[in-house]
């Protein structure tokens, strides 16, 4: 086999046209940036996330200390909800008499309002004398403009035939003194014998006399 010989390959290996002539400068920029990031890297380095001095070194303590806080919180909670809520031993069967005692000694300690006061009757007895001076004025002066002259004879003579009024000859005897003259109401009554006649025909006397001892 014959070995092709590469100078006489005239396709050989080929770069792009003015290639040499930028090399320099696309070196440069690449060397330029390069440096630019890795003057950005070690920038974040330096800088990064800054922690208190000894942080680390009293980190452990803290956490320890924040668990155990953690777990007493937790122990209580459980615990109360494992007791729940509590009352003393026979407190159902002595409720009623302590409610009954409280009642008891509140009603005492409470001051009682009587409706009956001395100011209350006072009060009343008051407005009461004011309403009987009032009807007895007012009696007082029907009685005042009372005359029997309004009265007819008949009407008496009803009231006493009903039985409305009934005396007897003591009570009326009673009534008359030793010095009534009973004929000075006709003394200056002049009746005429028609009139009498009249009188005696209509009435009967027998009723209407009157014994005096």
């Amino acid at each position: 086999m014959k070995k092709n010989n590469l100078h006489n390959d005239k396709k050989g290996f080929k770069v792009p046209e003015n290639y040499f002539d930028n090399f320099e400068e696309k070196l440069f920029e690449k060397i330029s940036q390069e440096n630019e990031n890795s003057s950005l890297l070690s920038d974040t380095r330096s800088s990064g996330l800054n922690v208190p001095d000894n942080y680390f070194y009293t980190f452990e303590n803290q956490l320890m200390e924040k668990l155990n806080s953690e777990e007493k919180e937790t122990s209580i909670l459980v615990d109360s909800l494992k007791t729940g809520l509590t009352t003393p031993e026979k407190y159902f069967e002595n409720i009623e008499e302590k409610i009954l005692q409280k009642t008891i000694t509140v009603n005492k300690e409470t001051n009682v309002v009587s409706i009956f006061s001395r100011k209350n009757i006072l009060y009343v007895s008051g407005i009461a004398a004011m309403i009987a001076i009032i009807i007895s004025i007012s009696i007082h002066k029907e009685n005042d403009s009372f005359n029997f002259d309004n009265i007819d004879v008949a009407d008496i003579q009803e009231y006493f035939e009903e039985g409305n009024a009934e005396f007897s000859d003591a009570e009326i005897a009673e009534l008359l003194d030793d010095e009534t003259n009973l004929t000075d109401a006709f003394g200056n009554t002049e009746l005429s014998e028609k009139e009498l006649e009249d009188y005696l025909s209509d009435e009967e006397l027998t009723d209407e006399i009157i014994y005096v001892e």
